[in-house]
């Protein structure tokens, strides 16, 4: 299972995060000072690779995160319609950034014309 972490912030962009440094985040032990006294949202995708038969597992899941004028995380909340929602556009670009390093091999279609 692959995880790959993103935070949507308020200036239009998504900044991407090492699942070791989302949890370091996460847990307090490291800032994000670009992230200082900002409400963001946050998006994980999760997928995973499946045999040639068997179609690609994906699950996305998000929150509203606070942080403090160091760059901690202050508070973690749900995402609500009305509460910054993230819109499918958002959803979608998270999904098609954490699978554009996965390497799909060729599928056994040909694509000769006749």
């Amino acid at each position: 299972m692959h995880i790959k972490h993103f935070v949507l912030s308020n200036d239009g962009h998504i900044h991407e995060f090492s699942s070791e440094r989302a949890f370091k985040v996460a847990n307090g032990l490291d800032t994000v000072p670009e992230l200082a006294d900002a409400h963001v949202r946050y998006v994980q995708v999760q997928f995973e690779e499946q045999g040639n038969d068997e179609p690609m597992q994906v699950v996305t899941a998000g929150a509203l995160v606070d942080f403090d004028s160091e760059g901690r995380i202050v508070d973690i909340g749900a995402v609500a319609p009305g509460n910054m929602p993230i819109t499918p556009f958002e959803q979608e670009t998270c999904i098609q950034l954490a699978l554009s390093e996965v390497d799909f091999e060729p599928s056994d279609v040909s694509n000769e014309r006749h």
